[in-house]
């Protein structure tokens, strides 16, 4: 098996693109009362970083025609169409791609993984699919629909959206502990387990500090502004400028509190 290996140092990557590849396992063709046929197919295709096979439903137009005796392609889309839970789903403005942030838990749910997986609309490829809470990049990527986005650049290159901030897990109290160096104890949060930190309640208790985060689909990799205001101020209803040079959004003050977010818009 290593003699293989040697033979190719780069397997796992051309599995990786290899099973990116997808294969249809049903179809239908549909002849309506023009030249149009429309053809509902389903494809699946292996996602090696979610460890899951993803399925997703495409729908082609043909028209016939008669003078030429051909079939002429008209356009072709594909969506996703599986049982693994999406949580948000964003398309390009050119309709050309798919972004899909996919969330996948453990047996008891206590344990969640999420990825981002963008695909090829016309073919159904996968385009990239990479383990966002693998990277540690930020923590959990906020898709409830007050402080949820999932933008696309202008270009379509890259995708705009919140996620919490990373936070070092805080330590309870332990008698095993140096007291007397104070400055390892402030890393360790000690003391700071138990600490509440203020949501935006009201069916946005998942959002505590948010911050801005960028995925550049080329290069593959997440961007992320966490900047010292951040702390005052929570982002919101975030988007592109024309050129990609920049974003906008509106901004919501932290203080003095964070509750009444859905049902105090008017809040300065």
């Amino acid at each position: 098996m290593s003699s293989n290996f040697t033979k190719f140092p780069n397997w796992i990557n051309l599995y990786d693109r290899a099973s990116r590849i997808p294969l249809a396992i049903y179809g239908r063709i549909w002849k309506t009362d023009s030249d149009i046929i429309q053809v509902n197919s389903i494809w699946s295709d292996r996602a090696q970083q979610m460890k899951k096979t993803v399925r997703k439903h495409r729908v082609s137009s043909f028209k016939y025609n008669h003078e030429t005796k051909k079939i002429n392609k008209l356009g072709s889309f594909a969506l996703p169409d599986d049982t693994t839970e999406s949580s948000i789903i964003s398309v390009c403005p050119s309709g050309r791609k798919t972004a899909i942030l996919f969330e996948i838990k453990d047996g008891n749910g206590a344990d969640r993984k999420q990825f981002f997986r963008v695909t090829d609309n016309e073919t159904g490829a996968c385009l990239l699919c990479i383990n966002v809470t693998g990277m540690k990049k930020h923590g959990v990527v906020i898709k409830d629909s007050v402080f949820g986005v999932f933008k696309w650049s202008h270009n379509e290159d890259k995708l705009l959206y919140l996620a919490e901030r990373q936070e070092k897990p805080a330590e309870f109290y332990d008698a095993d502990l140096e007291w007397n160096d104070t400055e390892k104890l402030a890393k360790l949060k000690i003391g700071d387990k138990f600490k509440v930190v203020e949501s935006w309640g009201e069916q946005c208790v998942e959002v505590k500090q948010p911050i801005i985060s960028i995925l550049d689909i080329n290069e593959e990799k997440i961007d992320i502004f966490d900047e010292e205001w951040m702390d005052k101020i929570t982002p919101e209803s975030i988007v592109w400028c024309p050129d990609n040079s920049s974003i906008v959004f509106f901004g919501l003050d932290n203080e003095p509190f964070k509750l009444g977010r859905i049902f105090c818009d008017n809040r300065p």
